[in-house]
């Protein structure tokens, strides 16, 4: 699940949440929110081709891992 791969990554600077419209994007992030507020992180929309691959509905996390 994303959210263990996130919990379990250490220490983050910085998160990016990316998705293409998936119904539960809000539960998502209510669910990292205790760890990674929603005005400290990137939300955004997925493209075309990005979402071809991946499918409707789909989240994707990526971060960056502090130094």
């Amino acid at each position: 699940m994303l959210y263990e791969r996130l919990a379990s990554a250490g220490p983050i600077e910085h998160v990016a949440v990316m998705h293409c419209g998936a119904p539960d994007i809000n539960q998502f992030l209510d669910l990292i929110a205790p760890r990674f507020p929603r005005g400290t992180i990137r939300i955004g929309t997925l493209g075309a081709v990005v979402g071809v691959h991946g499918g409707a509905q789909m989240i994707g996390v990526s971060w960056i891992a502090a130094a």
